[in-house]
């Protein structure tokens, strides 16, 4: 009997693989999201925080998206400045933040998902 072989994928890998499809879907519908521009980490936040909602600090952002604290940091501030994001003090540890999407930030997700049907015809 022959064995089957599965390949073992560890966590690393499996992130990286995300990362460069959340890339080229960035690339992809860069320009028509809202008839404003976003940079790609931004839309990542914004579609990543729209999927997880219970991932939602800047530092589990950073591990889970494979990117530097201080794009994630860029990135989230340029989102509440913007009103797409909130941040709310944890109500166990005062220095911990949790983001949330805004009201305004819907229309702007449901183009993303609309684009992202579209990447993903073949």
């Amino acid at each position: 009997m022959s064995k089957i072989r599965i390949p073992i994928f560890n966590v690393e890998q499996m992130l990286k693989g995300y990362a460069r499809l959340r890339e080229a879907y960035s690339r992809f519908c860069a320009h028509s999201v809202a008839g404003e521009a976003f940079s790609p980490n931004e839309m990542n936040v914004l579609i990543f925080l729209s999927n997880n909602p219970s991932i939602n600090t800047a530092k589990e952002l950073t591990v889970t998206l494979g990117v530097s604290k201080g794009l994630v940091c860029r990135s989230v501030d340029t989102l509440v400045r913007r009103g797409y994001l909130t941040s709310e003090e944890d109500a166990k540890d005062h220095r911990i933040l949790h983001l949330r999407l805004t009201q305004k930030a819907a229309p702007v997700i449901g183009q993303m998902r609309v684009s992202m049907d579209h990447f993903s015809q073949p």
